[in-house]
């Protein structure tokens, strides 16, 4: 921990735009599951996410610019109203 905050390594990150159909992606069309989830102060608003056992969530009240240790494979466009929402792995 540093300065009260869990610290966590990721390698990659991605805008995500939030589709029903559609699971998270790399930049070369893999599957990705994402370990964190941040919302800009520009984009603050309702998540979204599909669970590992396939039902949907909608997390509200995250913290702006923040990564939040969110795992998931798909933000679901229904439910989902933060407009700036970025994946990290």
């Amino acid at each position: 921990m540093v300065g009260g905050a869990v610290r966590f390594p990721y390698a990659n990150t991605i805008q995500v735009t939030p589709s029903n159909t559609e699971d998270l992606k790399n930049a070369g069309g893999d599957d990705i599951r994402c370990r964190g989830l941040m919302i800009p102060t520009a984009g603050t608003g309702a998540i979204a996410i599909v669970n590992e056992d396939g039902t949907a969530t909608t997390i509200t009240g995250l913290n702006p610019d923040v990564i939040h240790p969110i795992s998931t494979t798909r933000i679901r466009a229904t439910g989902t109203t933060a407009t700036i929402i970025f994946a990290f792995w």
